[in-house]
């Protein structure tokens, strides 16, 4: 399906190019990244609506930067609007459609198959254009005189009524799921589902033909009185039966459905309730509205079908691993970094995980990962204690992951250079074993440092605490038992959320904990 997304002064991206994976593509990034972005980009091209490009209007579609720098620099090349999607042919719905092979594409690549959105000035009516810049001083872009222009790579127009391609693609947005026409669509398309093509005109011809003798027989049973004006069942639509459909469930009008069951009916009835000819899906933060049951079944659906192309937008932890992280492409920048070449171990880990904090991880721009629950009890006390505010307040993460967990973080880290990690764990008594000669694969990596206390006497983050501060700890009211520090060894998380009535600014925080906080506060 499609290989390849490119993307040119599109809403937030000026430039962006996206390799796609054959099955599912999840994207994840910040809020107004670009998620929603793309899928929109897709649907505008797949559907060759020029009623969406008006609904939607040129100044929102348009990259703003492209469009102010255009107007402040003075350039002469006017900004163009581009979107193409580039197709394989691993179906033959494709690989047999010569009307979308050629070679009228950005990247002049010959005999490809793929079909684009393009607006850009109307060469008819430049002496427009330029009059409109010269007469408001170049403050007002003139939209009015631009043209779109659907066209397949052959270099053919094509339309919402005359698409070039022999298959169905859906769209499911959730934050539309309450509205009437979804509701409607859902309808139509259980309607769709249960009543056979060459059935369907039969069905409204015979509607038509039993609400005439219905009006007539009120008529005459004087029921109804026939004036001037004579009351009738509007059946000029050649859909009137399917009009008048609602679809029901245990007894239950699907209307009267909770938001969550609605997003379920609409990714189920893509997924499930489509023939052959479906194969490509576009689903926009599928998570909104569910509970966690509701959640797992919408994966359980979408997991079972391996045969369409599907494309998401997400901010689900559980979503992103579940449905395997090398299927992220992280938004960032308006830039796409996809994590498709990760080793199917680490993709096999996060998905089987109960720890649901990848996307956590990947959307911070700075982390800290600790060994486990007293770490980052106590963490958070130390940052503070050492920046003056909150790691939130320095857009900071801290996430407790098992000490043997450290290098899965690491493996995607490594993909996402923008971002710091820093890695606070214990040197279990052998500091070359554990920390040099274990982490030596991310030394060329300048986003990523280990910190591990050198002094294998040291040798886990409890005794590195009381051998830092053994007089206050001793005096404390930590334990009534004599033995501090074996308490703490035996009670790691209780004994941290005990130590946080302890720490305070004369608490001697271990010093390397102090030199990855400052590392990862150094920008």
């Amino acid at each position: 399906m499609i290989d390849k997304i490119v993307i040119k002064n599109f809403k937030q991206f000026s430039d962006l190019e996206i390799d796609c994976n054959a099955g599912r593509n999840i994207f994840i990034g910040e809020n107004g990244s670009g998620k929603s972005s793309i899928l929109q980009a897709i649907n505008l091209v797949m559907s060759g609506s020029y009623a969406q490009i008006e609904k939607n209007g040129l100044i929102n579609l348009f990259n703003s930067n492209s469009i102010s720098d255009f107007l402040s620099l003075g350039t002469h090349n006017l900004p163009e609007l581009l979107v193409e999607l580039y197709f394989n042919d691993s179906i033959p719905e494709i690989k047999y459609n010569y009307n979308i092979e050629g070679k009228h594409n950005s990247m002049k690549l010959p005999q490809k198959f793929g079909i684009s959105l393009k607006i850009s000035p109307n060469d008819e009516l430049m002496s427009d254009i330029t009059d409109s810049l010269r007469d408001s001083n170049r403050k007002i872009f003139p939209f009015e005189f631009y043209k779109v222009e659907f066209r397949t790579f052959s270099d053919e127009a094509y339309n919402s009524y005359n698409k070039p391609f022999k298959f169905n693609f859906s769209i499911v947005d959730t934050s539309l799921i309450n509205t009437k026409l979804e509701t409607r669509k859902r309808i139509d398309e259980i309607y769709n589902d249960s009543v056979l093509p060459e059935n369907r005109a039969k069905i409204n011809n015979e509607f038509r033909k039993k609400t005439d003798e219905f009006i007539t027989k009120i008529i005459d049973d004087e029921l109804m009185e026939e004036k001037d004006y004579r009351i009738a069942i509007d059946n000029s639509s050649e859909y009137s039966f399917k009009e008048k459909l609602t679809a029901l469930k245990s007894n239950i009008d699907i209307k009267n459905f909770g938001q969550g069951e609605k997003v379920i009916l609409s990714v189920e009835n893509s997924y499930k309730r489509r023939n052959d000819k479906t194969k490509l899906i576009l689903v926009e933060e599928p998570e909104n509205h569910l509970s966690f049951s509701n959640m797992h079944l919408l994966l359980d659906i979408v997991e079972s079908e391996k045969h369409i192309q599907t494309f998401i937008s997400t901010h689900s932890n559980m979503i992103a691993s579940r449905l395997e992280i090398d299927s992220c492409i992280f938004l960032n920048n308006g830039i796409a970094l996809s994590l498709k070449d990760l080793d199917k171990e680490t993709v096999k880990f996060f998905q089987k995980s109960t720890n649901q904090h990848i996307l956590n991880f990947i959307l911070g721009n700075k982390c800290i990962l600790v060994e486990g629950n007293a770490e980052y009890i106590l963490m958070n006390k130390f940052y503070s204690i050492m920046a003056g505010n909150t790691p939130n307040d320095d857009s900071v993460y801290i996430l407790s992951v098992d000490g043997l967990s450290f290098e899965r973080y690491l493996k995607v880290a490594q993909r996402l250079t923008d971002k710091k990690v820093a890695v606070i764990t214990d040197n279990d008594k052998d500091y070359q074993k554990t920390i040099i000669n274990k982490y030596s694969d991310y030394d060329a990596n300048e986003n990523i440092k280990i910190f591990s206390d050198t002094d294998n006497q040291n040798y886990t983050f409890e005794v590195c605490l009381y051998n830092s501060n053994k007089t206050m700890i001793d005096g404390s009211s930590l334990t009534v038992r004599s033995d501090k520090l074996k308490y703490m060894l035996n009670n790691k998380a209780e004994s941290a959320l005990r130590m946080l009535d302890i720490v305070d600014n004369d608490f001697i925080i271990p010093s390397y904990i102090t030199e990855a906080i400052e590392w990862i506060r150094n920008d």
